[in-house]
């Protein structure tokens, strides 16, 4: 996925409803280009619109979704990270969050202060589950999951094969809106 352009059509999207203050939530962005190009297209937007993004509001050291770190007392601890960030922070009106599974702690962790998505904050992730009906809580983005798996195996055909290419390639996302960012009012 062209995930700098993916988080940049995102972040427009909330740019456009009128969010400024947008709390980016993720895993730890050292040892993945995923993450760090997400950074660079929300920062990439934000700079298009003339409005800073402000780093303060951000949390980078979510750990509970991670492979090996998924255990309930890291779910707990970035629930109360996220917690102690919208409290300490009131004027965040929007969470955007690298992937599905930490978008519904986040929904969580507001809905435990008694607040509601997305009344009183906006969350937009990347991912969820495929609805059918195309009823979607979770205003997201979708990747091309089978294209890039169909992508992947006819790589791999090739250099089974023998052929020596390196190819790199980048599928554009799909921003879906769901019910999860609300329009604010200037």
């Amino acid at each position: 996925t062209d995930n700098k352009n993916a988080a940049k059509m995102a972040t427009d999207y909330l740019l456009k409803q009128g969010h400024r203050n947008i709390s980016f939530l993720s895993s730890p962005p050292n040892d993945t280009t995923t993450i760090e190009d997400r950074i660079e297209g929300f920062i990439m937007s934000h700079a298009g619109y003339g409005v800073k993004a402000n780093e303060s509001i951000w949390l980078t050291h979510l750990v509970s979704t991670l492979p090996d770190k998924c255990t309930n007392e890291n779910i707990e601890a970035d629930c109360e990270k996220i917690r102690g960030q919208l409290l300490k922070h009131p004027e965040i009106t929007c969470l955007f969050v690298t992937e599905y599974n930490l978008a519904e702690l986040a929904l969580q962790t507001v809905k435990s202060l008694n607040k509601s998505v997305p009344d009183d904050i906006s969350i937009l992730c990347f991912d969820g589950p495929y609805s059918y009906a195309g009823n979607y809580f979770f205003t997201h983005i979708r990747q091309k999951e089978k294209q890039i798996g169909s992508t992947a195996v006819q790589l791999i055909l090739k250099q089974l094969a023998g052929e020596k290419q390196v190819e790199k390639i980048h599928l554009n996302a799909t921003l879906i809106v769901g019910k999860s960012v609300k329009q604010l009012k200037h």
